[in-house]
């Protein structure tokens, strides 16, 4: 019972943090994930022609890429590389905003089936769903789980289940979609939003991004051993290469980006 009243306690406060920074803890908007999530099924279909996802697949990955957002699974949406942390009260970055609770790191969190079974998690879903009832109905069984790890998407794919697998899978790509924001690799909570979220809210599916595809089509695909490497590569390169609003400068926490220059002001 005292388990059960901490978790509640605890909901509340995630929902009344969210609430008080408008949300803003999720990065990229969900319909952006969706969008990158799409363009992330396109890429991968150019360069891997034999093994196609269809469009039928993309939209449970697109699916299960929204609902990871749903509250409070967006808390643990941030990995620190450099400390080894997910979000966590610093008063270096942000003095002002306490973080309630203890939350993973996106990469222990994708792959924590007893963590994201915790009854912290079991609330009812905060976002709607873009697939059809028909969809719907053929991953009901583990719509209403919250066990979507990586472990689970090749479990559902190993047993047949190409849908359900799918829709877990949308929930990692995700998370490591969010490992190229700054403010998620540099411990930064962001209440009110950041510069780089506002930027990107503008790209969802029915306003893509016309330049995006003709990049990414020169780049060949990447090819690591395994999950956690993807995590590990993406978050540090972000991390050491751009600012988030909170850590701009050496004083903030960390030593990279080294500042090309400083200016100083003498006024009289």
């Amino acid at each position: 019972m005292e388990n059960r009243k901490y978790v509640v306690s605890l909901l509340v406060l995630v929902v009344l943090f969210q609430i008080i920074t408008g949300n803003k803890a999720l990065a990229y908007g969900y319909d952006t994930h969706a969008y990158l999530t799409k363009e992330a099924t396109d890429f991968y279909n150019k360069n891997f022609p034999a093994k196609q996802i269809s469009q039928d697949s993309a939209g449970f990955l697109i699916d299960g890429s929204r609902r990871e957002d749903d509250i409070p699974r967006s808390m643990d949406h941030f990995y620190d590389p450099v400390n080894n942390r997910g979000i966590t009260y610093d008063p270096v970055i942000k003095a002002t905003i306490p973080i309630p609770g203890s939350w993973l790191n996106a990469k222990e969190w994708s792959q924590n089936p007893a963590a994201q079974n915790e009854l912290t998690y079991k609330v009812p879903e905060t976002i709607g769903s873009v697939l059809t009832a028909i969809q719907q109905r053929d991953i009901s069984k583990i719509s209403s789980e919250t066990n979507f790890t990586w472990q689970k998407a090749i479990n559902l794919y190993l047993n047949g289940d190409k849908n359900g697998a799918m829709f877990a899978l949308g929930h990692v790509l995700h998370l490591l979609e969010d490992m190229s924001v700054p403010a998620h690799t540099r411990n930064d909570p962001h209440p009110g939003g950041d510069s780089y979220e506002f930027y990107t809210d503008r790209f969802q599916l029915s306003t893509p991004d016309k330049n995006l595809s003709a990049k990414v089509d020169k780049l060949p695909p990447v090819g690591l051993g395994d999950i956690d490497s993807y995590f590990q590569s993406l978050a540090t390169y972000t991390n050491n290469n751009f600012y988030s609003d909170s850590t701009v400068g050496l004083n903030r926490g960390y030593s990279k980006p080294e500042v090309d220059f400083t200016n100083t002001e003498i006024i009289n």
